[in-house]
């Protein structure tokens, strides 16, 4: 599936434009960082599904800072799949192939939070984590914190 572009986004109505300020991106990033070491917590305790859901949330809040740093936001709610789909269409070339893996994370998460448990695995959990963990410091690197 070819990733959206941020003028497919705009088209459609997913993102529109948001001032956010340097406070608000700041807080995300916070929180991301606050995931961060929960979810590394969680997975020394062999809790694979909310290692990997709170990684997955790491990842959320991280790509939300960058959404709200470029000045925009989701039309609508919360917007999981807008947030990440914001951060395929924005920063392939930066981050390279493995910002595919953002939705699949997604994708994950959502079936350990609402559809089954023990679902994930050891190296999915740790995979998560590391992913997670790259993707927030490369994104404070780029935002300039």
């Amino acid at each position: 599936m070819k990733n959206p572009s941020l003028a497919d986004l705009l088209k459609k109505g997913d993102v529109r434009p948001f001032p956010a300020g340097k406070s608000e991106v700041e807080a995300l990033l916070k929180l991301a960082g606050r995931d961060l070491v929960v979810a590394e917590e969680l997975l020394k305790n062999n809790r694979l599904d909310w290692s990997l859901a709170v990684s997955y949330n790491c990842v959320l809040q991280t790509s939300r800072a960058w959404l709200f740093f470029k000045g925009y936001r989701p039309s609508y709610g919360e917007g999981h799949s807008v947030v990440i789909q914001f951060a395929m269409a924005t920063l392939e070339q930066a981050f390279g192939k493995e910002i595919e893996v953002l939705d699949s994370l997604r994708t994950k998460r959502h079936a350990v939070v609402y559809e089954a448990e023990g679902e994930t695995t050891e190296y999915e959990a740790g995979y998560a984590l590391k992913l997670a963990k790259k993707f927030l410091e490369f994104m404070k690197k780029k935002i300039g914190e």
